[in-house]
């Protein structure tokens, strides 16, 4: 099943869409229409339309759960700017699957006041899922389950009372542009049992001249357990942690590579309560690192860890040493 859920719709009024086009009321913005496609089929979605559409220019869906009860393989859903009080919640076998969510129409993307659910079984995966442009306020957490090749680009999740973004057993997830996640009750980014498309390739791979923010996580910023690889190519910032847990890690990897490839960047700040990086077995190979402002070491590895650092790392104002290898 393909579709889509709604929380019950609080008493906001629907931002301004901007350019609104031909039509004088929830007509398809001149920017949505501008866009070079990206799937052979072009649909649009307009908070405020008159129900009914089928999602063309001239009768667009009236809300994502209409467009979702319709659409079909390889479809492009342009999503105007504005509030919509639903969530985006996909859990479809793999031959409905290769869909692209765009937001457009405005300067500030489109905000879904549900959460974000991509999900599977393990009989089949959820596939080929484009999502850009969009922002969730969501009241739990977001993630995605048994997905794969996933590209998340210019996401924003804020406000989950769990986990910010949890990726379970997903292959193959690049983020693009910048996706950041803040304000999350949990863990900012949780990754558990991820692996790349081919099996070797990465889990979680941040592209190169792509920002990964996580800031004001309550728990860890980033936690990656028993997952293949996370590379970053781009930059992976964690910053701003809760300082009311006791030896909470900016960055915890379990049984896990982290890489930083190329001219990738990593950096931590402002982590009261932890270590700015910790390692529970598995491998991290580190260049261009910052890690300041970190309650407990900047870099801790228990034994099982190997830790390879590379050029330009920077450890400033640790609360204990630097770099700590014990075994833990």
């Amino acid at each position: 099943m393909l579709g889509c859920t709604a929380p019950p719709e609080p008493d906001i009024p629907l931002a301004d869409t901007g350019d609104t086009g031909p039509s004088e009321q929830a007509g398809v913005p001149a920017g949505c229409l501008a866009l070079a496609a990206q799937r052979p089929e072009v649909r649009y979605v307009v908070p405020g339309a008159t129900l009914g559409g089928d999602g063309s220019e001239e009768a667009p869906f009236a809300s994502l759960s209409d467009a979702l009860e319709v659409v079909e393989r390889d479809t492009e859903l342009r999503i105007s700017a504005g509030q919509h009080f639903e969530s985006l919640t996909l859990d479809a076998p793999a031959d409905q699957g290769s869909l692209t969510f765009q937001g457009c129409g405005s300067e500030e993307p489109p905000l879904f006041l549900g959460g974000l659910e991509l999900r599977g079984d393990h009989n089949w995966k959820l596939e080929d899922i484009h999502i850009a442009n969009l922002a969730f306020e969501t009241p739990r957490s977001s993630g995605a389950v048994n997905a794969s090749d996933i590209v998340l680009e210019d996401v924003t999740l804020r406000n989950a009372s769990g986990d910010g973004l949890i990726l379970y057993s997903v292959w193959g997830v690049q983020i693009r542009g910048v996706v950041t996640v803040e304000n999350s009750g949990g863990t900012g980014v949780l990754m558990e049992r991820g692996r790349g498309l081919e099996g070797d390739g990465a889990a979680l791979e941040v592209a190169e001249d792509a920002v990964l923010s996580i800031n004001g996580s309550g728990s860890a910023g980033l936690h990656v357990r028993f997952a293949n690889s996370v590379e970053v190519r781009g930059t992976l910032a964690v910053s701003d942690q809760a300082a009311d847990i006791d030896d909470l890690p900016g960055v915890l990897v379990e049984q896990s590579r982290l890489e930083i490839v190329d001219s990738g960047e990593l950096q931590i700040a402002d982590v009261p309560s932890g270590h700015c990086l910790a390692m529970h077995g598995g491998e991290a190979t580190l260049a261009n690192l910052t890690a300041a402002r970190c309650g407990r070491a900047g870099l801790r590895a228990a034994t099982g860890s190997v830790l390879t650092l590379s050029e330009q790392v920077l450890i400033d104002q640790p609360g204990q040493a630097g770099i700590n290898l014990s075994e833990g």
